[in-house]
This record gives C-alpha cells, sequence and structure tokens, in this order.
C-alpha cells in the first residue's frame, strides 16, 4: 500500500469518526429547536386561544407562559445551549463510545420530558377550568371545590 493511499484510508477513517458525533449533535439540535417551538409558539396559541374562549389561567399555565416569553424575548439562550451542547459532544466523542451514548440518550429523554410536562401544563386550563359536558350542571359546582 502507498503513502497516499495510506493517507487517504486515515482522513476517511477520521471522517466518519466525526460524522457520528454530527448527526448526535445534530438529532440534539433538532429536538432543542421542537422544544422551543412547543413551548414558543404552542404556548402563545394556547394564551390566545384561551382568552378567546374566555377560559381563565392556572399557576402551572403562568409558569409554562412565562418560560415561553423568557424564550421568546431571549432567543439566542437557544443558539448558546446547542453550543455548549456541541463543545460536550466533542469532549465525549474522544472518550468511549458509551460516555457520548449515554449523553445523548439522557439529552433527549429530558427534552422529551420536558415536552411531556410542558405540554400537560398547557392543557391544564382546560381540564380545571372549562365546564365539563359529561357532568351534569348540579354536579359541577360541587366538582370545582379544592
Amino acid at each position: 500500500m502507498t503513502k497516499d493511499n495510506a493517507e487517504d484510508d486515515q482522513d476517511i477513517a477520521e471522517s466518519i469518526r466525526w460524522s457520528g458525533p454530527i448527526a448526535i449533535l445534530a438529532v440534539h439540535a433538532m429536538a432543542l429547536g421542537l422544544l422551543y417551538l412547543l413551548i414558543v409558539f404552542v404556548g402563545h396559541s394556547f394564551v390566545d386561544h384561551y382568552a378567546a374562549i374566555g377560559v381563565g389561567s392556572t399557576p402551572r399555565f403562568d409558569a409554562v407562559k412565562s418560560v415561553a416569553d423568557f424564550f421568546a424575548k431571549y432567543s439566542m439562550a437557544v443558539v448558546a445551549v446547542v453550543i455548549v451542547d456541541a463543545v460536550i459532544i466533542r469532549r465525549l466523542a474522544r472518550m468511549p463510545a458509551r460516555c457520548l451514548s449515554a449523553y445523548s440518550h439522557t439529552y433527549l429523554a429530558a427534552i422529551v420530558f420536558v415536552m411531556f410536562i410542558s405540554f400537560t401544563w398547557m392543557i391544564n386550563p382546560m381540564v380545571w377550568n372549562a365546564p365539563n359536558l359529561a357532568v351534569p350542571a348540579a354536579n359541577q359546582a360541587v366538582a370545582s371545590l379544592p
């Protein structure tokens, strides 16, 4: 094998070694982008919807709304999180593969958990403030007591 072929093989191996971490960073950025879209855009849509139908707010919804307002005001914070994530992935890519895999799985599980919690808190006013047509009117007053 000539020296040029050996260098080419080494370059290919190097590019393959970094294709995995780059793909992981892309998946992390997309997951964070989906979380951003859910919290900011869907959250503000729920605010408009609840105002239109006259449903009051709950403390849990107000918490998600304040986070949505923060992210809408400071969108660059999301970019900063992606940059920090890229640095962490770069460092973990030099360690054994299980370290990067564990970090990636934990990161994605945390994103999914935050998406689930934020969405359930967004629909919280529908559950606790809207009248329930399945329950007779006399029982709705009793059901609404704390």
